[in-house]
């Protein structure tokens, strides 16, 4: 079964949102390559 397009757009903006809440992460030594993860993960949901 296909989601509609709008739960598709939904969870790009989630995406897109955790992004900028790990984006502050990547400047810190402890989390960076954790943040780094994250992001590009949420990346390739948007993608």
């Amino acid at each position: 079964m296909s989601r509609s397009e709008q739960e598709r757009f939904a969870d790009i903006i989630d995406a897109v949102e955790r992004c900028q809440q790990y984006a502050p992460y990547l400047h810190t030594e402890e989390h960076t390559a954790m943040a780094y993860d994250a992001i590009l993960r949420n990346l390739a949901v948007i993608g």
